[in-house]
């Protein structure tokens, strides 16, 4: 109006102002983005399967308020370096908030649980509406934004012929009858090795009379057999190591199974399972480094401990027995002549708590000595 009335008075004679106004100046002010953040159910063991949460709280310096769009990322780091990722889209008030979250299914498909690793969310938020440039906040090193998962540890139990698991710490096993030991262990990486270490030479692999390591599998959780590179490996004084490779791993739980007897070494001895996975390389040691060992468990050999007594007659037959082999029983310390009336008693046992039945049982006397 005052610029109208300038120029018409100015002049005597008739004049048209014209004003020309442009509804965009002056612009309006920007304003900055603030971004913080708050994740959930980042850290634990392996094997979890709660979905991960980040709750993502937008503020603004300026007094406009308008919704803008983001994105979470989160990502996924196994022990070996294998990383994956997923990301969630959200919108919110830039004076309000958002939760996105994730499942172990988003991050892939084929997973039946977290692995073990690292995991953080990144939040990114691109210049739009009024603010005056993108922001974003990056979570692998910020304690709100990140967590670990970690490995649990391999465990370990025995089953006897039947599968039934072995429970009794007094359970025994006899030469050439086969109980099989389990390694239940879970992915953490994109490597995977599941071993089981026994504590003496004196077994059989897969087998009774020689190895067999077609005989020993790895199976999921749904017990179907999966892929793997099976080997025995002898280079430690004293154990045998029976090896898995899973060759073509997805997060989830995994078991060894290894067939095995005891050898028919004359004398008893106890068999030491233990177990071991291994994430990121084979070292053969259950070193932590690389790998990390889980419980063990154990059962015990016996051998038949046949005793044997000369005796004169029916009566002394039946009480007859040398369990610790003095030769000092029955008539052992008399002298026969030819044609001397002497019988012999050969006495055996079955030991208590076997895990299998013994197919047979048989007890002989040799009298070509």
């Amino acid at each position: 109006d005052a610029i109208m009335r300038r120029n018409v008075g100015a002049s005597s004679k008739p004049s048209i102002v014209v004003v020309v106004l442009d509804k965009y100046q002056p612009a309006p002010p920007s304003y900055h983005l603030g971004i913080s953040t708050q994740a959930a159910e980042m850290s634990g063991q392996s094997g979890d399967t709660k979905d991960a949460s980040d709750t993502i709280s937008l503020s603004s310096d300026g007094s406009k308020t308008e919704n803008v769009n983001g994105t979470a990322t989160l990502h996924w780091r196994g022990i070996d370096g294998t990383e994956k990722t997923v990301a969630k889209q959200f919108t919110a008030s830039n004076k309000g908030s958002a939760t996105v979250s994730a499942s172990f299914k988003d991050m892939d498909a084929s997973w039946e649980s977290w692995p073990a690793g690292k995991r953080w969310w990144d939040v990114d938020v691109a210049k739009q509406g009024d603010m005056a440039e993108a922001v974003s906040h990056k979570g692998e090193n910020d304690g709100k934004e990140s967590g670990e998962k970690t490995t649990t540890p391999p465990e370990k139990w025995l089953t006897n012929g039947a599968g039934d698991t072995v429970r009794d710490g007094n359970d025994s096993i006899a030469s050439g009858s086969l109980y099989t030991a389990h390694i239940k262990a879970h992915y953490a990486s994109g490597k995977f090795w599941i071993h089981d270490t026994i504590d003496t030479r004196d077994v059989v692999i897969g087998g009774t009379e020689q190895d067999d390591v077609s005989k020993v599998t790895v199976t999921d959780a749904n017990g179907n057999i999966v892929p793997a590179d099976i080997s025995i490996d002898d280079s430690i004084d004293g154990k045998r190591v029976v090896k898995a490779h899973a060759t073509a791993p997805h997060s989830g739980l995994y078991t060894l199974n290894v067939p095995q007897s005891a050898k028919p070494t004359g004398g008893d001895y106890e068999i030491n399972d233990g177990s071991v996975a291994c994430w990121n390389g084979d070292n053969g040691t259950g070193s932590l480094a690389d790998c990390q060992t889980g419980n063990s468990d154990s059962v015990g050999k016996v051998t038949p401990t046949p005793d044997k007594v000369w005796v004169l007659d029916e009566s002394g037959a039946l009480v007859a027995e040398d369990r610790k082999w003095t030769n000092q029983q029955g008539v052992d310390q008399k002298t026969f002549l030819v044609g001397d009336q002497v019988g012999v008693v050969v006495n055996g046992s079955i030991p208590a708590h076997l895990l299998n039945p013994l197919a047979s049982y048989s007890i002989t006397d040799d009298l070509t000595g």
